[in-house]
Formats: C-alpha cells, sequence, structure tokens
C-alpha cells in the first residue's frame, strides 16, 4: 500500500515537470515563429493579452480626445524655461584661462593624487610655459587632470609592487 502511493505520487511530481516543460517550450516555439516581433507571442505565452488590449501607439490621453471633439485647446503643462547664456565664438572660449571652480578642481584632483605641490608646479611651468596655475587655459585644464591621474596610478602601481616585493 505505501509503496504503491509512493509510486502515484512520483508519477504525479513527473506529470507536472513534464506539463511544465511543454510549456516552457511551447513559450519558445512561439517566440521563434513569431515574425514581426517577439510581443505577440510574449502576450500569448503569458496570456497577457487579456490584461493588455491596446498598443500604446493608439492610444488617446483622455483630455486630448476630449480637446479633439470639442475643439478646444487643452492645458499645457508649466515647464520651467532655462536661459541659456550666449556661448562665444568657437575657439575663443579655450584661449581664456581657467575659472576659480576649474582652478579648485586641479587642486583637489592635486591632492588627491597625492602628488606635492611643487612637482605640480614644476609640471605645469613645463608643460605649460606658466609661472601660476591660475594662467592656465581652459583648454589645457583636461590634458592637466589626465596627467594627475595617470601619477595617481603609476603612484598606486609602485605602491603595490613594493608591496608584493615585501611580501617576496
Amino acid at each position: 500500500m505505501f509503496l504503491s502511493s509512493l509510486l502515484s505520487e512520483k508519477s504525479s511530481i513527473l506529470r507536472i515537470w513534464k506539463s511544465l516543460i511543454n510549456r516552457i517550450l511551447k513559450f519558445f516555439s512561439l517566440l521563434e515563429k513569431s515574425s514581426e516581433s517577439n510581443t505577440p507571442a510574449l502576450a500569448t505565452a503569458t496570456a497577457a493579452s487579456d490584461i493588455f488590449n491596446q498598443d500604446l501607439k493608439d492610444y488617446t490621453p483622455p483630455e486630448v480626445a476630449e480637446a479633439v471633439r470639442t475643439g478646444t485647446v487643452p492645458p499645457q503643462p508649466s515647464i520651467p524655461t532655462v536661459v541659456r547664456q550666449s556661448q562665444p565664438a568657437a575657439g575663443t572660449s579655450n584661449n581664456r584661462v581657467i575659472t576659480k571652480g576649474q582652478l579648485e578642481i586641479l587642486w583637489r584632483s592635486q591632492r588627491r593624487s597625492r602628488i606635492s605641490e611643487a612637482e605640480f608646479n614644476h609640471h605645469v611651468l613645463e608643460t605649460y610655459q606658466i609661472a601660476e596655475l591660475k594662467e592656465l587655459k581652459q583648454k589645457d585644464v583636461n590634458a592637466l587632470l589626465e596627467w594627475l591621474e595617470t601619477q595617481q596610478e603609476n603612484r598606486l602601481e609602485a605602491l603595490e609592487r613594493q608591496a608584493i616585493a615585501m611580501e617576496n
């Protein structure tokens, strides 16, 4: 009796697994057969077509439909406008000296990269032929930031090599 009930449970579990596998295979075969897109197959396989019955491209918001019916213009949401300052002619902004904000970013980057102030100033003098960082041109800011990043990476690699050497 016990053995027959155990076999019966085992066969019902196998039937459930078989049914599940068949559903999954059917789902994938529907996906493969869909010619236009996977949306119809997905909707069919998940029975989502019972829930969703309209494409978004066919949807007209009620307020727009009402405005079209009555011939009035619906109120538009208030969107704040941003006033842009006019940009200088191409090529002229890069020849300006850096702003206070850019100067602060450079000093923070220099401290973060742990490059000494003397080494940093020396590099600026040699590379850009300027005595003070505030004389740097805006076009050179990115190159200087990249140099600082490279210096920091080199310093970290040197520390890693030193740690490995100390372990050995």
